[in-house]
């Protein structure tokens, strides 16, 4: 007869079970109670029913009640939102290791399967980040030589402005072709030769992949809602939109096959060093590469784009402003030639402009979300290891302890009583710390060279008999205005 275990070795068995479950219980609920406080919601779902598609305009509203660092159940899993300056500041910069981790969810982890730059982590993302931006600097960012493709950029601009001039014109179309253009040539050296139906084509699905990726996607926190016909809220398109982006990068490094010399963009640079090194050694292969490409487009193509938009429509929404630049284009630089980074020093109202479009469009309204790496104390709270943290940097630039009326569009913010720059570390367009995005640099040159050489050359303003455009946003990474359109006027010479 097979052997079966008494009773009293069955009792404790149980009694082992039993403990193990009260015990992980126990644990769960001292985690729960050491969390910084906040709205859980209702079972499996838990906030997100309450969350709009502005979730940074909610986690203002909650912070009203529960302060710059709380707590909020979305879907299944618990994250922290970190809602003011003080809090961003202890978190991402005075514990920026601890806090430089990303997030493991279905929607990041399918965008470049962590070999990129901005969703991964760990020594191998350090790595990869480090060589990135060697690579970048080889291709000429941060040195005068990148002026040469900004003003290229610029002069496609200026010539459909001048091409309407007395006429009142969209300009989303022909800054996003010319930012699309200008970063591709920086990333690569293959010529974009597909005919414009297909790139258009790519240029949708590249809209689709930065919208599903925003930070408050329900689907990041609450994966069943993929299935959910007919679209799995928008999961599938944004899977097939994956595999065309995926699809036409990899073609592109196929044709590196074919490149008889070498140029250089930053991909050549990186396959120069992929040569150098084991390619079975991460991240020195194409794989990585790929990864690389696709997040340079978002950190230096699609931010640009956003912010640029958003200039231009702060400059049409006030003339007063754009009246100021103009004058002190005239004054600095003269009528003769064209603004260069060389001027930019001399031009602090310019400076002062550009950077009050960054905080007021705030275009990264809730940053990546970041994750910590360890169990971390922050104020009187315990956060968990591996604990996703949306960081809201639009409530940071909107805050009114730290800027006076921030409502209004007031450049002079950034001036001192003698007519210098001056800047606040609370200004942090390009979020702070660890995960800072290496397009900054560039992305501050490009801007400014735009607004000095567009509007030393022409005048822009709201058509007649035409609604005033909206500050509405598109919902996406980067959020952008909805499209409107301007009056251009060449200035005289």
């Amino acid at each position: 007869m097979a052997w079966l275990p008494s009773s009293g070795l069955i009792s404790v068995i149980y009694l082992a079970i039993i403990a193990l479950i009260c015990r992980w219980l126990f644990k769960l609920w001292i985690n729960i109670l050491q969390l910084p406080p906040g709205p859980w919601g209702i079972p499996i779902v838990g906030y997100l029913p309450w969350l709009s598609n502005k979730a940074y305009l909610d986690f203002i509203e909650i912070g009203k009640k529960y302060g710059g660092l709380f707590s909020i159940k979305l879907g299944n899993e618990t994250v922290v939102v970190l809602n003011d300056w003080p809090t961003i500041k202890a978190c991402l910069v005075d514990k920026s290791k601890t806090f430089s981790g990303r997030p493991f969810n279905i929607m990041v982890n399918t965008f470049g399967n962590r070999k990129d730059i901005t969703f991964a982590d760990g020594p191998v993302w350090q790595k990869q980040r480090n060589l990135t931006i060697k690579c970048m600097k080889n291709a000429g960012v941060g040195k005068s030589a990148i002026q040469i493709y900004i003003l290229e950029m610029v002069d496609q601009i200026m010539d459909f402005l001048k091409q309407s001039d007395g006429k009142a014109v969209f300009l989303n179309t022909i800054i996003a072709n010319s930012v699309f253009a200008f970063t591709w040539k920086l990333i690569s050296s293959i010529e974009l030769a597909e005919n414009a139906d297909e790139m258009k084509k790519i240029t949708k699905h590249f809209r689709i992949i930065l919208n599903a990726l925003r930070s408050d996607n329900p689907v990041t926190y609450f994966p069943i809602l993929r299935f959910c016909p007919p679209n799995g809220f928008g999961y599938w398109k944004y899977q097939k939109s994956l595999k065309k982006y995926h699809w036409f990068l990899r073609r592109v490094l196929d044709k590196y096959k074919e490149q008889s010399s070498p140029k250089y963009g930053v991909v050549d640079y990186y396959i120069e060093e992929i040569k150098q090194n084991d390619s079975k050694n991460p991240p020195y292969n194409a794989d990585y590469l790929i990864g690389v490409m696709a997040d340079l487009m978002v950190a230096t193509g699609d931010t640009s784009i956003a912010s640029t938009l958003w200039g231009f429509l702060y400059l049409v929404l006030y003339p007063e402003v754009q009246q100021k630049v103009q004058s002190e284009l005239d004054k600095v630089i003269g009528r003769e030639r064209l603004p260069t980074i060389e001027d930019m020093p001399r031009l602090p109202y310019l400076n002062a402009v550009t950077m009050e479009i960054y905080r007021m469009s705030s275009i990264v309204t809730l940053s990546i979300p970041h994750s910590t790496l360890e169990k971390v104390q922050v104020n009187d709270c315990v956060i968990p290891k591996r604990t996703t943290c949306i960081i809201n940097l639009y409530a940071v630039h909107h805050d009114p302890k730290l800027w006076d009326e921030p409502e209004l569009f007031k450049p002079e913010r950034f001036l001192n009583e003698d007519n210098e720059v001056q800047s606040f570390p609370y200004l942090i367009p390009f979020s702070v710390g660890a995960r800072q995005c290496i397009g900054q640099s560039l992305g501050d040159v490009e801007l400014r060279l735009i607004f000095s050489c567009i509007l030393h050359r022409f005048t822009l303003s709201l058509p007649e008999n035409m609604p005033k455009p909206s500050l509405e946003s598109t919902a996406e990474v980067s959020i952008k205005p909805l499209p409107y359109s301007v009056y251009v006027k060449c200035r005289k010479s």
